[in-house]
């Protein structure tokens, strides 16, 4: 075995036969905060990393570095919420397929836009002082052209001037604007006192806020356990194919799921994760919006 070679390990069984060879260094993968942990690094007496970024600069692990910048920046700054590109950009440094995106300050930027986007396209604000969206108005849908575009963008600022005033204006977020045909669902985590990282899912609108309809695993995930997540909820039927519909690429589902999982668990500064909507087809399925709350 090479001297500088990493072994990676996700039992405590093979954690103990190969810590007894004395291999350095040594990443252990595991589920939360746990005595057993503490007690093994502790009588061991070898390096364990929560995740593999903080042990070595792998291609693998490149994706949780470009997170980890992402994160620092909005602390650096005292922000407890990701903007929206830049919680986009966190779904895309872990393969988590999105409807294209593209950033931009104001008007003088809609001609680049639009090259990187095209059109239909959805505009949004991007703000650190809301929530909420659409709920002051500020997300525009059905734009075709560049002159929509523009006015779009005037629309949206008068929106917030009136619904929230002193909001402060980052910039907007252009965005493909996807075919119909799908069906909503949402990927959410948090991380729980007792758990750590635990991660979520269920489908949109009235099924997560009324029904409470959702289902709960603790990170890391397989894709088999995100498929069990997925058809343990009493509404997978409309996604089977309810009435005539085609059914929803469940593979799909269940791969953001994993991702989303994997990225909530390797960064312990991320406290809340909501990736909402997913929209899933028949083929496939797409990150349209998410919001990340940080611990501070």
């Amino acid at each position: 075995m090479l001297q500088n070679e990493v072994i990676f390990v996700n039992n405590f069984a093979i954690l103990g036969k190969i810590s007894k060879e004395k291999i350095t260094p040594l990443i252990f993968s595991y589920r939360g905060k746990s005595i057993l942990f503490l007690d093994y690094e502790t009588r061991l007496r070898f390096s364990v990393y929560r995740a593999c970024y903080t042990a070595v600069p792998a291609e693998g692990c490149l994706m949780s570095q470009k997170v980890k910048s992402i994160i620092a920046e909005a602390k650096a700054q005292g922000r407890k919420k990701l903007l929206e590109h830049e919680s986009m950009a966190l779904l895309e440094a872990y393969g988590i397929p999105l409807a294209p995106y593209f950033f931009i300050k104001d008007e003088s930027e809609i001609n680049l836009a639009a090259e990187k986007v095209g059109f239909p396209a959805v505009i949004k604000i991007v703000s650190p002082d809301i929530v909420h969206k659409s709920d002051v108005g500020g997300v525009i849908i059905g734009i075709n052209d560049l002159s929509s575009m523009k006015e779009a963008i005037s629309k949206i600022r008068e929106n917030v001037a009136r619904n929230q005033p002193g909001a402060q204006v980052t910039g907007f977020l252009v965005q493909k604007m996807l075919p119909k045909g799908g069906i909503e669902v949402i990927v959410g985590g948090i991380r729980d006192p007792v758990f750590d990282a635990t991660v979520m899912f269920g489908l949109g609108g009235i099924f997560v806020e009324i029904f409470k309809d959702v289902s709960f695993r603790i990170a890391p995930i397989t894709e088999a356990e995100a498929l069990d997540m997925i058809n343990e909820i009493r509404s997978r039927k409309l996604l089977e194919g309810y009435r005539g519909d085609t059914p929803k690429d469940k593979k799909a589902i269940a791969n953001i799921i994993v991702k989303a999982a994997q990225l909530i668990y390797e960064n312990q500064e991320i406290k809340e994760m909501d990736i909402n909507p997913v929209i899933a087809y028949q083929n496939g399925a797409y990150a349209v919006d998410a919001r990340f709350i940080l611990n501070l």
